[in-house]
């Protein structure tokens, strides 16, 4: 039996379990709550520290998930499991407890997840279908001719030569946003050859997207012209 003033808690298991909660794949949060139950279980002291270690680790956890999962920590205090722990006496108990602890970050983590995959996978879908009806590429080539789109290569970024106007792509981007109430990015951060440049997100719902090319067409058709206003339709009509 380990003395009190020589117990040490085991704060190198709180690193692992740290790199366990902010990774994505639960099974190794799982692997390390094994590691940690068997490791209270092999320790030499007294019920009181075993307890002691398992408060700890708790609040060691709601620590992390308040800063990483803060779905997980607003579950794990309406638990309130450091005070459960405190009222248990064997280790089954304090083992039950932790395990449910680390089953509520779980499934935080799922739900968290599952929203974030199906927010990728519309995504995907947006931008499959620009390629494969080649959206602000067409329109534009229809309404704006003296602009150039270059042609997508593996990615929902579309890039729009806009060096036909004679303005750097800091002073479009302005005007698309004050004027048009569009936002793009300018293509001077990416090097002077692209400062003629905007560049356009299109992973974004179809209805969202025409939206947004609409309103460069009209600002930029109103640029070209010197009216700042710009009729729907095919360019010169």
């Amino acid at each position: 039996m380990i003395a009190e003033e020589e117990f040490q808690y085991p704060i190198h298991l709180e690193n692992q379990m740290q790199t366990a909660l902010c990774e994505t794949a639960i099974e190794h949060l799982r692997k390390e709550t094994d590691f940690f139950i068997n490791y209270t279980k092999e320790m030499k002291c007294s019920p009181r520290y075993i307890r002691k270690t398992y408060k700890k680790m708790l609040a060691f956890l709601e620590h992390i998930c308040h800063e990483v999962n803060p779905e997980a920590y607003k579950l794990l205090q309406n638990q309130d499991l450091e005070r459960a722990a405190s009222e248990m006496v064997t280790l089954g108990e304090l083992e039950a407890v932790f395990r449910k602890a680390v089953e509520i970050i779980i499934e935080s983590k799922d739900r968290k997840e599952d929203i974030r995959n199906y927010a990728i996978r519309r995504a995907i879908n947006f931008i499959r279908e620009h390629y494969s009806e080649n959206i602000s590429l067409d329109m534009l080539a229809e309404r704006l001719p003296r602009l150039r789109v270059v042609p997508l290569e593996g990615t929902y970024l579309v890039w729009i030569d806009c060096s036909a106007l004679g303005l750097p792509s800091a002073e479009i981007v302005r005007l698309l946003e004050e004027e048009g109430r569009v936002l793009v990015n300018g293509g001077e951060m990416y090097g002077e050859t692209a400062g003629c440049f905007i560049r356009l997100n299109v992973a974004c719902p179809r209805k969202l997207l025409l939206e947004g090319l609409e309103r460069i067409i009209r600002t930029l058709c109103g640029l070209i012209s010197g009216t700042r206003t710009c009729p729907s339709g095919p360019a010169g009509s």
